[in-house]
C-alpha cells in the first residue's frame, strides 16, 4: 500500500509480463548478492552486509531507512548466532525467523525506496538461516 504498511512482504497486485520479467531479474541480482546461487549454504551475517539493494525512484519501494534499522537488527541477530549465542550482546531477545517473515515494511513512492522483491529475497534467505539455527 503506498505510504502505508506493506501487509507481511509481498505483492497483492496483477503483474504484466515485463514486471514479472523484471522481478525475476531483481531475485536474481539479490540471489547473486546474498551467496545463494548454485548453494542453499546459510547465510552468515557478512553476506547481509555485503548486499547492495537497487533504489527506486518514481514507484513503491521500501523505506530505506526502516530496511536498514532492521537488517541491523538481523546482523546482530545472525552474529550472536555464529557465536553459539542465544541472546545479542546487549541482552537484548534476537531476531527469529518467525519475526522475518512477519516483518511488515513500509512502502515509500515518489522518493528513493529500495526494490521490494530483492528485499523480500534477502529477508526470505536470513529467516531460513535463522530457522536453521533455531531448530538446533
Amino acid at each position: 500500500m503506498p505510504g502505508g504498511t506493506t501487509p507481511g512482504r509481498g505483492h497483492n497486485r496483477g503483474y504484466s509480463r515485463h514486471d514479472r520479467c523484471t522481478e525475476a531479474r531483481l531475485v536474481r541480482v539479490a540471489a547473486l548478492a546474498a551467496g545463494t546461487v548454485g548453494g542453499s549454504a546459510m547465510m552468515t551475517s557478512d553476506d547481509v552486509l555485503k548486499v547492495k539493494f537497487q533504489a527506486t525512484k518514481f514507484r513503491a519501494g521500501y523505506d530505506q531507512d526502516e530496511v536498514d534499522r532492521f537488517l541491523d537488527k538481523v546482523v546482530e541477530s545472525l552474529r550472536a548466532r555464529e557465536r553459539g549465542e542465544t541472546v545479542a550482546p546487549n541482552g537484548a531477545p534476537l531476531v527469529t525467523a518467525r519475526a522475518v517473515r512477519e516483518a511488515q515494511i513500509r512502502t515509500v513512492k515518489y522518493r528513493e525506496g529500495y526494490e521490494q522483491v530483492a528485499v523480500d529475497a534477502l529477508l526470505d534467505r536470513a529467516a531460513t538461516t535463522l530457522a536453521d539455527y533455531e531448530a538446533r
